[in-house]
């Protein structure tokens, strides 16, 4: 049977596509560049140990809350003058030589140190709270990472399968078969899955990125690990060290507002001295006692009684907003966990255990002539799709035990 003119321009479509193809395939779209360096999660940890800059900054910010607690506790330094006393024109003169030292009778000193302690404390318990937000948002980025890599690898299979049925198409056609049309829509799908790989590509750059910021890192870090759908988690206890810091700033607070009030006692300063009054026959010694007394009002320590206690109710509403709130997020993040779990579980043992064989069967029966084109990429396209919404279900089930950790506030 003479050949038709469409077979003819199929046959030239089939030919670019083909000639395109091995080209395509060997396009590093879906990869890591070169420069990326290989993480597992053990090495993750490891570093997630070590000092970072954000690690020092929150280590400095609790070493300035020490360096305070010293600064408080300092009592004052006594005082020594010199005065004299001269008339001009007279060769007579009394020189003073004084020794003074403040006592503190309204213990304020001691309240000082006790603020200044429980802001040691707060800041203390930010660091733990810094330092475990930054663990967990490592843990997501590592996930995030882990699934676009995986997520690149399950195009590149399902281009692999789809590659070598166009070239099973063209060869076909190439004989005097009539599939050039079969291999020209093949090589379409084919091209549009390279876009999809390319798109790939570029996430996982960036997830590869993300993933090296949040180590402190520059260039990029692989994560080699896959995902994996994670235990079913066991009660945890409430462990926030936000809140823990938010009660240390109102006791801090407290403390302030109990030392105001006794500024109606007098700071007092003890003077004593030397005199030494003499003129031009002969110097006479002597001495000074002195108490010098601050007298209280004008400043009795009223307003600053009502700003440290509006300060202390304010913190201990912060803290019981943000216990209230750990309790509501845990509840919803472990029933999210749960629900994530299941539904993933039931999805690998329903869709995913069948999608591939179902793809299998189908490029068998196109090859036997009893299944149209159309059928088996639809069911190449289904077993692809079905492995990728497995990998977002296993990230969002990471995502979420991840979120359980923070709402209780324990280590991933």
């Amino acid at each position: 049977m003479p050949a038709r003119p469409w077979c003819a321009i199929g046959a030239v479509v089939v030919a670019s596509i083909a000639a395109a193809a091995p080209a395509r395939a060997d396009r590093p779209s879906s990869t890591s560049p070169a420069t990326h360096r290989p993480l597992d999660r053990a090495a993750l940890a490891a570093r997630l140990g070590a000092s970072t800059p954000r690690a020092r900054a929150a280590a400095a910010r609790v070493d300035v809350a020490a360096a305070e607690v010293a600064t408080a506790g300092v009592r004052a330094n006594p005082a020594l003058s010199w005065e004299r006393e001269a008339v001009p024109g007279r060769d007579a003169h009394d020189d003073f030589f004084r020794l003074g030292w403040s006592l503190d009778l309204a213990g304020q000193r001691r309240r000082r140190v006790a603020a200044a302690r429980a802001l040691h404390a707060a800041a203390a318990a930010e660091q733990a709270h810094d330092g475990l937000e930054r663990a967990l948002r490592a843990h997501g980025a590592y996930a995030r990472a882990a699934h676009a890599r995986q997520a690149g690898e399950v195009l590149a299979r399902s281009r692999a399968d789809l590659a070598a049925l166009v070239e099973v198409l063209v060869a076909r056609a190439r004989g005097g078969d009539a599939a050039d049309l079969d291999a020209a829509r093949a090589g379409l799908e084919l091209a549009l899955l390279d876009e999809l790989a390319a798109r790939a590509g570029r996430e996982r750059d960036d997830a590869e990125r993300q993933l090296a910021a949040a180590l402190g890192e520059d260039g990029g870090l692989v994560a080699v690990d896959d995902l994996a759908l994670p235990a079913v988690p066991a009660d945890g206890e409430l462990d926030r060290r936000d809140v823990a810091a938010a009660r240390h700033r109102g006791a801090a607070a407290g403390h302030a507002a109990g030392a105001a009030p006794r500024r109606w006692v007098p700071a007092v300063e003890l003077t004593a001295g030397l005199v030494l009054a003499g003129d031009a026959t002969a110097t006479e010694a002597g001495y000074l006692l002195g108490v010098r007394a601050e007298l209280p009002l004008a400043d009795a320590g009223g307003a600053a009684v009502r700003r440290a206690r509006a300060e202390a109710t304010a913190w201990q509403a912060e803290a019981s907003a943000l216990a209230a709130e750990a309790g509501t997020d845990r509840g919803r993040a472990r029933a999210r966990l749960l629900a994530v779990i299941a539904q993933s579980q039931r999805f690998d043992a329903g869709p995913r255990a069948g999608a591939a064989a179902l793809a299998r069967r189908m490029g068998a029966a196109h090859a036997g002539g009893a299944r149209d084109l159309i059928d088996v990429i639809d069911a190449h396209r289904v077993a692809r799709e079905v492995e990728l919404q497995a990998l977002d279900l296993r990230l969002e089930a990471e995502l979420a035990r991840l979120e359980l950790h923070r709402a209780e506030g324990s280590a991933p």
